[in-house]
């Protein structure tokens, strides 16, 4: 019990300082904490409130273009080196954003541009970020094929969203701690403080994961011959067999990210509203704000463990989750107006943190998953590529969406100040409630059902139509499946004998019959039966899960 635990402690430390969503959390989380401390101040800088939602844009733009490339490349390179790339892209351009954002600061004379360069400099550390999510998820999923339950098959439910969320209760959790400590009176130490994390936690996880792949983060011969298998899909096949599909999981994911990353930037709107529009104490701005990241993380974490399970599955989850959002949604618009006005306002907060706890436990931990669990091993980079892609353009729209919203308010407002509270908490919950069950009734509806053993049915399924449309899988078959784990006969005098695999198995067969070993399809051997030869099949094919998720 002890080296279990152990080991998933050490699965979960390499997991959180080798990937590059904690530094996309700190990063984006700091954004919002930095411009509410420079507002205290009354100094001008890149990170003024006018354009901190333009900055969102701008590295949603940037990650849109690195997972529709990564997407298309990681089937052809190294998913290893294609996460090292976007990791070291990542470095390079949040180092570039700290010290922009330290030469802003009460530099009135060459603000545009150094706004410009921010804009920038944040598309290309968005860029990175997409770049080095496609290539984690090919790499675990990849992982996940060969050790359905192994600690692998855990670090395909630990997606990036959990890490994304850490991070952002990082970067509220260090300013809260520091003005409980040392009072308002030490804004610029503050400040110093949380853009100095910003440039080192990228620099700390570059180097973990360095050392990662110089040590452990080594390619299998099986991983190896996916990657030569997947650039030989031809992509009209790949469209004409996956385009409903693709189409389904990337407007669900779009819907979720449009509600998800709007509501992220209303947090901050969200605690301002509750405090009568007057800024509260700084601890307890970034109290409040910490506590709803916090219910994130918790929502993060309990829905990979309940996808996990099998009676669960991420579909059912997924259903869960957004009922009991869509329950948390319909209190806040029934009650916000009531709340509003008396002593027992704090009780909003507390349906504002369950609303996003049920959030990350629904869609927030099973669309990414979702995306990788409806298509075949072989095709893996380019289909999960498109639909982040897609998702990102959701975030988009969420981000106009929401200042649609704010200009909308502020447009209407005649005077009656409650009743524009009441709106400004209203319309954005109604909305992103809306936006999370139609993303739910798309995915439940219109993707198949998500198996154990995903990866294999998958696989089989696309293959079965390779062949029919007249395209040879031999080599496909070959390159993609891993080698068998070793088997023992049936006398228990006779030693283990170990099982060949897919491609030396297909070389012996055919120089023994005298046929060229490279472009043959695997023979029989005659000495072997045909129940040996099935058994050898499932057991390349790897361990099989009858019960399905639902």
């Amino acid at each position: 019990m002890f080296a279990e635990i152990w080991n998933y402690l050490c699965w979960f430390l390499i997991t959180i300082f080798t990937d590059a969503g904690l530094t996309e959390g700190y990063l984006n989380g700091s954004l919002g904490a930095v411009t509410l401390i420079l507002g205290m101040m009354s100094a001008r800088s890149v990170f003024d409130v006018d354009t901190r939602l333009y900055m969102d844009i701008t590295l949603n733009v940037g990650m849109v273009i690195g997972m529709a490339l990564s997407g298309r490349y990681t089937d052809r390179i190294s998913s290893k080196w294609m996460i090292f790339f976007g990791i070291s892209t990542t470095v390079f351009w949040s180092i570039l954003c700290a010290l922009i954002s330290l030469a802003s600061v009460k530099n009135d004379a060459q603000l545009l541009t150094l706004k410009i360069l921010f804009a920038v400099s944040r598309s290309g550390f968005g860029f990175g970020l997409g770049v080095e999510f496609v290539g984690t998820f090919v790499m675990n999923s990849d992982k996940a094929f060969h050790h359905i339950q192994g600690r692998e098959w855990r670090a395909l439910f630990y997606s990036e969203t959990l890490q994304y969320h850490l991070g952002y209760l990082l970067s509220n959790l260090v300013p809260f701690v520091l003005f409980l400590i040392y009072g308002e009176g030490h804004l610029q130490g503050v400040l110093t403080a949380c853009l100095t994390i910003g440039a080192i936690l990228p620099l700390h996880t570059w180097s973990c994961h360095i050392v990662y792949c110089c040590t452990k983060a080594n390619e299998t011969g099986a991983q190896r011959r996916m990657r030569i298998a997947r650039t030989r899909i031809p992509p009209a096949l790949f469209n004409e067999f996956y385009q409903s599909t693709l189409i389904t999981i990337a407007m669900a994911w779009a819907f979720h990210e449009m509600s998800a990353t709007g509501l992220g930037l209303y947090v901050p709107t969200e605690v301002l509203i509750l405090n009568g529009n007057q800024r509260p104490n700084l601890w307890r701005m970034f109290g409040w704000t910490s506590l709803i990241c916090a219910f994130n993380v918790l929502g993060s974490i309990l829905g990979m463990y309940f996808t996990a399970k099998r009676l669960w599955g991420p579909k059912k989850t997924l259903i869960i989750g957004t009922a009991i959002q869509g329950v948390f949604g319909v209190l806040i618009v029934a009650t916000v107006g009531t709340l509003l006005v008396s002593p027992l306002s704090p009780v909003l907060m507390v349906f504002f943190a369950f609303f996003h706890l049920a959030q990350e436990f629904g869609a927030g931990s099973n669309m990414a998953l979702l995306a990788v669990g409806t298509c075949a091993p072989s095709v893996r980079g380019r289909y999960l590529g498109y639909a982040a892609a897609a998702s990102k353009l959701g975030a988009i729209a969420g981000d106009i969406l929401i200042l649609l919203t704010i200009n909308y308010i502020e447009a209407k407002d005649e005077g009656d100040s409650g009743a524009t509270y009441e709106e400004a908490l209203t319309y954005p919950f109604g909305i992103a409630t809306l936006l999370l069950v139609l993303a739910t009734i798309l995915a439940v509806t219109g993707l198949p059902k998500v198996e154990v053993d995903f990866n294999l049915v998958n696989m089989q399924a696309l293959n079965r139509f390779l062949q029919n449309w007249g395209y040879r899988t031999t080599d496909l078959d070959r390159f993609e499946l891993p080698p068998p784990s070793p088997t023992t006969s049936g006398s228990a005098n006779r030693p283990a004998r170990a099982v060949p695999s897919a491609s030396n198995r297909g070389a012996a067969s055919a120089s023994a019959s005298g046929r060229g070993g490279f472009n043959s399809p695997p023979r029989m051997p005659a000495a072997v039966p045909r129940r040996r030869v099935d058994r050898n099949s499932e057991t390349a094919a790897g361990p099989a899960q009858p019960a399905p998720w639902g």
